[in-house]
Protein backbone atom coordinates (compact mmCIF):
# COMPACT_ATOMS: atom_id res chain seq x y z
CA UNK A 1 0.00 0.00 0.00
CA UNK A 2 0.80 3.32 -0.85
CA UNK A 3 0.26 6.64 1.22
CA UNK A 4 1.25 10.30 -0.60
CA UNK A 5 1.52 13.09 1.92
CA UNK A 6 1.96 16.75 1.74
CA UNK A 7 1.60 20.07 3.36
CA UNK A 8 1.61 23.46 3.84
CA UNK A 9 1.02 24.02 -0.06
CA UNK A 10 -0.58 27.50 0.68
CA UNK A 11 -2.52 27.37 -2.48
CA UNK A 12 -0.21 25.95 -4.39
CA UNK A 13 -2.72 23.33 -6.09
CA UNK A 14 -0.46 22.77 -9.55
CA UNK A 15 1.96 21.32 -7.11
CA UNK A 16 -0.61 19.19 -5.46
CA UNK A 17 -1.97 17.71 -8.96
CA UNK A 18 1.38 16.83 -9.86
CA UNK A 19 2.17 15.06 -7.37
CA UNK A 20 -1.18 13.17 -7.69
CA UNK A 21 -0.12 12.43 -11.48
CA UNK A 22 3.59 11.62 -10.68
CA UNK A 23 2.14 9.00 -8.17
CA UNK A 24 -0.99 8.19 -9.43
CA UNK A 25 -1.17 4.65 -8.07
CA UNK A 26 -1.08 5.63 -4.49
CA UNK A 27 -3.90 3.91 -2.49
CA UNK A 28 -4.25 7.16 -0.36
CA UNK A 29 -3.80 11.10 -0.42
CA UNK A 30 -3.22 13.00 2.70
CA UNK A 31 -2.62 16.55 3.09
CA UNK A 32 -1.61 18.05 6.70
CA UNK A 33 -3.30 21.52 6.22
CA UNK A 34 -2.84 24.95 5.44
CA UNK A 35 -3.86 24.00 1.79
CA UNK A 36 -5.57 27.49 1.54
CA UNK A 37 -8.35 25.87 -0.37
CA UNK A 38 -11.58 24.45 -0.30
CA UNK A 39 -11.49 20.23 0.01
CA UNK A 40 -12.94 20.03 -3.67
CA UNK A 41 -9.89 21.48 -4.81
CA UNK A 42 -7.90 19.20 -2.77
CA UNK A 43 -8.82 16.07 -4.53
CA UNK A 44 -7.52 13.34 -3.98
CA UNK A 45 -5.84 14.39 -0.92
CA UNK A 46 -7.68 13.95 2.66
CA UNK A 47 -7.40 16.66 4.49
CA UNK A 48 -7.23 18.85 8.37
CA UNK A 49 -7.54 22.68 9.29
CA UNK A 50 -3.76 24.06 9.60
CA UNK A 51 -3.89 27.64 10.62
CA UNK A 52 -4.23 29.52 7.36
CA UNK A 53 -7.00 26.75 6.53
CA UNK A 54 -10.62 29.07 6.60
CA UNK A 55 -12.39 25.99 4.31
CA UNK A 56 -11.60 23.28 6.31
CA UNK A 57 -13.07 22.21 9.58
CA UNK A 58 -11.34 19.05 10.99
CA UNK A 59 -8.61 19.82 13.45
CA UNK A 60 -7.55 16.09 12.74
CA UNK A 61 -8.80 12.56 11.41
CA UNK A 62 -7.97 9.03 11.47
CA UNK A 63 -7.42 7.22 8.37
CA UNK A 64 -6.90 3.32 7.89
CA UNK A 65 -5.35 0.93 5.42
CA UNK A 66 -4.66 -2.36 5.63
CA UNK A 67 -5.37 -2.34 8.97
CA UNK A 68 -3.08 0.37 9.82
CA UNK A 69 -4.77 3.49 11.87
CA UNK A 70 -3.15 6.67 10.33
CA UNK A 71 -3.42 10.21 12.82
CA UNK A 72 -3.00 13.65 10.99
CA UNK A 73 -3.19 16.89 12.81
CA UNK A 74 -1.28 19.95 11.31
CA UNK A 75 0.56 20.91 14.52
CA UNK A 76 -0.67 24.63 15.08
CA UNK A 77 -1.82 25.45 18.73
CA UNK A 78 -0.72 22.15 20.58
CA UNK A 79 2.10 22.14 23.14
CA UNK A 80 3.71 20.24 20.01
CA UNK A 81 6.41 17.78 20.16
CA UNK A 82 7.47 13.97 19.06
CA UNK A 83 6.09 12.05 22.33
CA UNK A 84 3.20 13.83 22.67
CA UNK A 85 2.20 13.51 18.81
CA UNK A 86 3.17 9.59 19.09
CA UNK A 87 1.11 9.23 22.33
CA UNK A 88 -2.16 10.76 21.02
CA UNK A 89 -1.84 8.81 17.91
CA UNK A 90 -1.30 5.53 20.32
CA UNK A 91 -4.82 6.86 22.13
CA UNK A 92 -6.15 6.55 18.59
CA UNK A 93 -4.60 3.03 18.05
CA UNK A 94 -2.80 4.73 15.38
CA UNK A 95 0.62 3.44 14.12
CA UNK A 96 1.11 6.24 12.05
CA UNK A 97 1.51 10.28 12.90
CA UNK A 98 1.52 12.77 10.37
CA UNK A 99 1.63 16.65 10.79
CA UNK A 100 2.51 19.59 8.99
CA UNK A 101 2.77 22.96 10.24
CA UNK A 102 6.72 23.47 10.55
CA UNK A 103 7.59 22.88 7.00
CA UNK A 104 10.62 21.20 7.92
CA UNK A 105 10.47 17.42 6.78
CA UNK A 106 11.21 14.48 9.42
CA UNK A 107 10.60 10.88 9.66
CA UNK A 108 11.45 9.41 13.01
CA UNK A 109 9.93 6.96 15.69
CA UNK A 110 8.83 7.21 18.79
CA UNK A 111 7.64 4.43 20.69
CA UNK A 112 6.38 2.39 18.07
CA UNK A 113 4.20 5.24 15.94
CA UNK A 114 5.91 6.58 13.02
CA UNK A 115 5.74 10.18 12.76
CA UNK A 116 5.66 11.69 9.64
CA UNK A 117 6.27 15.35 8.97
CA UNK A 118 6.49 16.16 4.80
CA UNK A 119 8.14 19.43 5.21
CA UNK A 120 6.30 21.65 2.60
CA UNK A 121 5.47 21.59 -1.26
CA UNK A 122 5.57 25.50 -1.18
CA UNK A 123 7.46 27.24 1.37
CA UNK A 124 10.29 24.81 2.59
CA UNK A 125 12.09 26.24 5.86
CA UNK A 126 14.96 23.27 4.95
CA UNK A 127 17.82 23.19 2.84
CA UNK A 128 16.44 20.01 0.93
CA UNK A 129 13.99 22.29 -0.83
CA UNK A 130 9.76 21.51 -1.75
CA UNK A 131 8.90 18.48 -0.37
CA UNK A 132 6.52 15.70 0.76
CA UNK A 133 6.46 11.64 1.38
CA UNK A 134 5.85 8.70 0.70
CA UNK A 135 4.69 6.05 3.02
CA UNK A 136 4.84 2.10 2.12
CA UNK A 137 3.34 -0.38 3.82
CA UNK A 138 4.12 -3.83 2.45
CA UNK A 139 2.53 -7.30 2.32
CA UNK A 140 4.00 -8.27 6.13
CA UNK A 141 2.13 -4.72 7.18
CA UNK A 142 5.84 -3.11 7.63
CA UNK A 143 5.79 0.29 7.26
CA UNK A 144 8.21 2.66 5.75
CA UNK A 145 8.16 6.30 4.91
CA UNK A 146 10.77 8.61 2.83
CA UNK A 147 10.76 12.25 1.71
CA UNK A 148 10.92 13.18 -1.92
CA UNK A 149 11.59 16.43 -3.17
CA UNK A 150 9.40 18.76 -5.99
CA UNK A 151 10.24 21.14 -8.38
Amino acid sequence: MKIVVTSDCHGNVETLKTIAKLHHDADLFIDAGDSCLRKEELYPFETVRGNCDFYIKNKYRIDSIDDISIYTVHGNGLFFNDNYLAKTARDFGCKIAIHGHTHIPKILEVDGVLIVCPGSVSFPRNKEGKTFAVITINNNKEISAKIEKIN
